[in-house]
């Protein structure tokens, strides 16, 4: 192995996985469905932490906890947007 990141790689895969995790965020959010919701942010709130975005994990197990809590309507919304967001910064 060379002396470079041997994260590196691992790295840009979850960067990968994470814009197709944000898509599967916004068409769950859209549609209503807090299962499918609760499942992308597990995901995120997991790899995130492996990877180093602590922050970004925190808020993806902030959005899960408000689901099992039975939130909805404009709350999670607005969970959802924050949780987006932090996406579209990680990836930029």
């Amino acid at each position: 192995m060379t002396g470079g990141d041997p994260m590196a790689a691992l790295r840009l895969r979850f960067r990968a996985r994470l814009a197709e995790e944000r898509v599967l965020l916004r068409d769950a959010a859209e549609a209503g469905d807090a299962a499918a919701l609760r499942a992308v942010c597990h995901r995120i709130a997991g790899a995130g932490g492996m990877f180093g975005y602590a922050e970004l994990s925190a808020l993806a197990s902030r959005v899960e906890e408000e689901i099992d809590a039975g939130a909805e309507g404009p709350a999670l919304a607005a969970s959802t947007a924050r949780l987006t967001s932090l996406i579209d910064e990680v990836l930029a």
